[in-house]
């Protein structure tokens, strides 16, 4: 037969036990309640974000324009949004930014051989313009080059080449890239990515490796330090 000791025990070291998972799971609900998760709570935050672009998107921007969404599933860090437009955005839920943007009506990687062949020689401005650009709206998104981890930013220009010929015609498509200095052996490694269109004057897609532009302006203050 147990002692009443060793019963006594027993039952403390259960409580215990006990109050660590409530605690622990009390814990982790109020970190996930703090997380910007909900569609309608994003939206203000894509509409800053579609200003400091320039991008046409109906303003106020409510749920009624939202055809997609994907919320935040617990792990990683962002939550997607699709307009009516055609426009979607990564949200990053732990820091409250956009990291990531694509026109899918407007960008390169989404339109057909026939559209594409449409657009040869169509381009309104230069790589070095398209360049002048790309820096504008980076740093109207509240990024500094100059603060950041990164080495000078490369355009590539798209072309128009038919297999087996070797002319090629451009497009009106300019990928700047700003590679990772950390990185800069990695090809695919750009710590900020831009594609400009040409002809429309707009930015179709944005794309950043890390961190919102306060956590970049914390970092850079912190290495001068």
């Amino acid at each position: 037969m147990e002692s009443p000791v060793r019963a006594y025990l027993a039952c403390v070291i259960g409580l215990i036990g006990f109050c660590e998972v409530t605690f622990a799971h009390q814990e982790t609900n109020a970190q996930s309640s703090a997380l910007v998760t909900n569609v309608a709570d994003m939206l203000p935050y894509v509409e800053q974000f579609a200003k400091h672009l320039d991008l046409d998107i109906p303003t106020p921007l409510t749920t009624n324009y939202v055809v997609r969404f994907v919320p935040y599933q617990g792990y990683g860090r962002d939550a997607e949004l699709s307009l009516e437009n055609g426009c979607e955005f990564d949200f990053d839920v732990k820091h409250d930014f956009v990291g990531s943007f694509r026109d899918l009506r407007h960008m390169l990687a989404h339109l057909s051989r026939e559209q594409m062949k449409s657009l040869r020689n169509s381009s309104k401005i230069t790589q070095k313009q398209a360049l002048e650009m790309a820096r504008r709206y980076l740093a109207q998104l509240g990024y500094s080059e100059t603060n950041s981890p990164v080495l000078h930013p490369r355009v590539i220009q798209a072309q128009w080449q038919i297999m087996g010929e070797e002319k090629s015609d451009p497009l009106p498509f300019f990928t700047v890239k700003w590679p990772w200095r950390e990185q800069r052996g990695c090809s695919y490694c750009s710590y900020f990515e831009m594609e400009i269109d040409g002809v429309r004057l707009k930015v179709n897609s944005f794309d950043t490796l890390h961190g919102s532009p306060a956590e970049e302006s914390v970092k850079s203050s912190d290495a001068f330090k």
